[in-house]
């Protein structure tokens, strides 16, 4: 983990300093994201949960014309499949499964204009829980986190120099946590502050 943080430290001030030798100068804009996201499961998770919906939020600084770093935060609820009869999905029945991420992300912006694509790469936690209908085994629930990334691609609409939106795609994957991927459509408003 300290690995994790120790990497996560140098990137901001390695931007900095490969903006400066490209000879852009010095830039720093505040960006705070929200946005609506769809939220769809694939490999293991596909099979005890459905698609859902939730929001995101990140809060970044431009540290350039065309790259960005920050936090991302993201909550979504996922139905809960009850396909088979068992001890597990009869304690999960009627309820859904939460699934959060916070971390770090770093976008490039292909383009200097108003509407720009964007590629972003993160790395977090993510986790999933499920409460129970009943307590089980003096328990309300069951869930698990673990170390997790992302890769993004969108758009971003720069409509003043204080309001624009963002369009992104997300797939996210947590290997600790099972095999399967997270895709999610996000689609929100971005503020240049």
């Amino acid at each position: 983990m300290s690995r994790v943080l120790g990497c996560m430290l140098l990137i901001a001030p390695l931007t900095w300093v490969a903006s400066a030798v490209a000879g852009e100068p010095a830039y720093r804009e505040i960006q705070v994201s929200f946005a609506y996201a769809a939220v769809t499961p694939s490999g293991e998770w596909k099979d005890v949960m459905g698609s859902g919906q939730g929001f995101a939020a990140d809060l970044g600084m431009a540290v350039s014309s065309k790259v960005s770093v920050g936090l991302h935060f993201g909550l979504s609820v996922l139905n809960a499949k009850v396909d088979q009869i068992g001890p597990f999905e009869a304690a999960i029945s009627g309820n859904d499964w939460m699934r959060y991420i916070g971390g770090w992300y770093s976008e490039f912006r292909f383009l200097d204009t108003t509407v720009s694509p964007f590629a972003a790469v993160g790395l977090g936690v993510h986790g999933v829980h499920v409460s129970y209908v009943d307590v089980v085994d003096s328990a309300d629930g069951q869930g698990d986190f673990g170390i997790g990334y992302s890769l993004s691609a969108g758009l971003q609409y720069r409509g003043n120099s204080r309001l624009g939106g963002v369009f992104r795609v997300d797939l996210e994957n947590s290997p600790s946590m099972g095999d399967g991927w997270f895709s999610q459509a996000q689609l929100g408003l971005r503020l240049f502050l």
